[in-house]
Formats: structure tokens, sequence, C-alpha cells
């Protein structure tokens, strides 16, 4: 008897499970964002310098402090991703949240300073990653695969 329940329990589902589908745009997102978070850290850094006498400097370096902070997300998201942790949709839904308040708030401040191109580019990243939420926070809430997948 205990084997047959082994063997029912063992059996493939007949749903959809692991990184596949509509999970792939995630993982790629996560992974492109911390490559392109990464590169960006590094080549703003030396702007600090520059912008310090125009007295953008202190607004510089908290934009960057914060990008510092989306890549920690980003890392600990992928980490659980990747890893297929149950902890991964709520995870990676607040960091879609946090990514859309921090776009908020570089238009507030861009906007405050009189920084045309900040606002702009901004904006620009709010319009994405707000359909990446309105897209991704649904299909992270109800989606048997990521249902499936994310169970360790």
């Amino acid at each position: 008897m205990a084997s047959t329940i082994e063997t029912i329990a063992a059996a493939p589902s007949d749903e959809p499970q692991g990184i596949g589908g509509w999970l792939i745009l995630p993982a790629i997102w996560l992974v492109a964002g911390l490559l392109l978070g990464v590169a960006t850290l590094f080549l703003s850094g030396a702007l600090v310098a520059e912008m310090g006498p125009t007295g953008f400097g202190g607004l510089l370096t908290v934009l960057l402090l914060l990008q510092v902070v989306v890549i920690a997300l980003m890392v600990q998201v992928a980490y659980h991703f990747f890893n297929k942790s149950a902890a991964t949709p709520p995870l990676f839904i607040r960091l879609l949240i946090i990514v859309l308040c921090i776009d908020g708030f570089s238009i507030f401040l861009g906007a405050a300073n009189g920084l045309m191109e900040l606002t702009a580019a901004a904006a620009r990243d709010i319009i994405v990653h707000g359909i990446h939420a309105a897209v991704f926070i649904p299909y992270f809430n109800k989606s048997v695969r990521v249902r499936n997948t994310f169970v360790n």
C-alpha cells in the first residue's frame, strides 16, 4: 500500500512547473537588471565627484544609494528565484513595488531640482516598470506554474 502512495506522489504532474513559459521573462529581467544595475553603479560613481561643485552631487549620491538598495534586493530575489524558494512570489512582488516607488521618488527629485533629463528618464522608467508590475503581480499571484515551481 505504501509503495502505491509513493508512486502516485512521485508521478509527474500534468500541470506546468519549472522556470519556463512566462517565468523566463522575470528570470531574464533579474539577470539583466543586475548586470545593468552594477554597470550603471560603476559608471555613475565617477559622476558624483564631477557633479559635486554643481550642487547636484548630493542628489546623485542619493540616487546611487537607492540603486545599491535595488541591486541588493535583486540579488536576494534572484537567489530565491533560482533556488525555487516559496518566498520568491512575495519577494518579487515587493521588488516591483519598491522599484516603482523609487522611480516616483526620482521623478519628484528631478522635478524639484529642475533636472528635466532625470525627470524624463524616471518617467520612462516608471511607465516600463508599471507595465512589468501590471503583468507580473497578477501572474505571480494566480499562476499555476508559479505555484508549482516555487515550493522549496
